[in-house]
């Protein structure tokens, strides 16, 4: 029986005893109104679904969700990179091809994001005055939404700074100047990754859309059978970090998981990603030893 089916017999059944004023085994109430499972049948449930997905052949598994690696997001970095080279004196030549201009916002969404771990507030609503620059160099990132935090957090808080990640921070920059001349054009509004001739009501089903021309863009697919969403850009950075031996500490706080969330164990860390030296271009910073080396290099 497929998975999907399931929830519908079990209500059927729990009907049967609620009619008659029993407690329905699958609810754990009398009342009929009461439709969410109790907990040991929603796992049971959860536990089901998960041994038939393991049960279908591998070519079947067209829905199975697998982290993006470091390497897409380095990619794209290296392809914002080209273009700040070749029009950082004159962005707003940029602006007169649309087409270009799309895949630079495609581009810039997919490093950033990765090195952001993929937040729900960077995606679809994320807003141009959420990221600013300040004159040493470093970045910092306006939280939202941040888990266990209620409004925007204190000003000071930065995600990185100067000397952590210097491509990334160098993209941003040009991507700022960018958006900064995009508001003066017919339908500019404060998204970050909406582009003022875009229609209105930019949702995070039109940023999927990006998402998947990117992929195109950069000639990168998941493995046969496996699939690459938003979800996975979260998925990729938590498990590069793991691999490069980050304490679980730090990929908690720069994920935004609370400090004893096992949420990034259980559904995002992958543990077989190896590390990687694109991975590295990204996260070193992070790691025990990053700050040692970055001193020595300064």
């Amino acid at each position: 029986m497929a998975a999907t089916s399931l929830p519908q017999y079990l209500s059927a059944i729990g009907c049967r005893h609620t009619d008659v004023g029993l407690c329905s085994p699958c609810t754990g109430s009398a009342d009929p109104g009461v439709f969410d499972f109790c907990p040991v049948v929603g796992k049971a449930l959860s536990g089901y679904a998960k041994g038939r997905k393991a049960s279908i052949p591998a070519d079947q598994l067209l829905d199975y969700k697998v982290y993006l690696p470091a390497h897409v997001a380095s990619a794209a970095l290296d392809l914002v990179l080209a273009e700040v080279s070749a029009s950082g004196s004159n962005p707003e030549l940029l602006l007169l091809e649309r087409d270009r201009c799309e895949r630079l916002r495609g581009l810039m969404f997919l490093s950033f994001n990765f090195a952001d771990f993929g937040r729900s507030d960077t995606h679809a609503a994320m807003l141009d005055d959420d990221v600013s620059l300040f004159g040493d160099g470093d970045l910092h990132f306006t939280h939202r939404k941040a888990k266990g935090l209620s409004g925007r957090v204190d000003a000071s808080d930065w995600l990185w700074p100067a000397d952590s990640c210097p491509d990334l921070l160098r993209a941003v920059a040009f991507w700022l100047r960018l958006r900064s001349l995009m508001r003066v054009l017919p339908g500019a509004c404060a998204l970050m990754w909406r582009l003022p001739w875009e229609r209105a009501g930019f949702s995070t089903s039109r940023l999927r859309t990006v998402f998947a021309n990117t992929l195109s863009s950069l000639n990168r697919c998941p493995p046969p059978g496996r699939k690459w969403s938003l979800h996975c850009i979260r998925a990729g950075p938590a498990s590069e970090c793991n691999a490069l031996g980050i304490p679980l500490s730090r990929i908690r706080r720069q994920g935004g998981w609370g400090p004893k969330s096992d949420v990034p164990s259980k559904k995002y860390i992958d543990p077989s990603c190896p590390p990687s030296l694109e991975g590295r271009r990204f996260f070193d910073w992070l790691t025990p030893d990053g700050h040692l080396r970055r001193l020595g290099a300064a």
